[in-house]
């Protein structure tokens, strides 16, 4: 099996929790992007993550969902324990209607 080349992403984890007021039905949406490089890298993956957060911040796709914009409300650069890797984590909220 080959290895995935460096840097990538995938998505982490997601959640939702009810946020309905005044007959309009919501939820306020949680999620989680992982992005991944070598340890050698770190500097590398800390712009990364920088420049995953920033394109999110603000986002909306409207055309598809009543939504408002993301909020980034966490970005973080941590070493992997497996000593070779170091991970990103972009976490992202948006209110959805409907």
């Amino acid at each position: 099996m080959k290895s995935t080349p460096y840097p990538y992403a995938t998505l982490g984890p997601s959640y939702w929790v009810d946020d309905i007021s005044e007959c309009i039905l919501a939820r306020d949406v949680t999620l989680q992007i992982d992005l991944w490089d070598s340890q050698v890298n770190k500097g590398r993956l800390e712009d990364l993550t920088d420049d995953v957060a920033t394109a999110l911040r603000g986002w909306s796709d409207t055309d598809a969902l009543t939504m408002h914009p993301m909020r980034v409300t966490l970005a973080r650069v941590m070493d992997d324990p497996d000593g070779v890797s170091v991970h990103g984590v972009v976490q992202v909220e948006a209110l959805v209607e409907g």
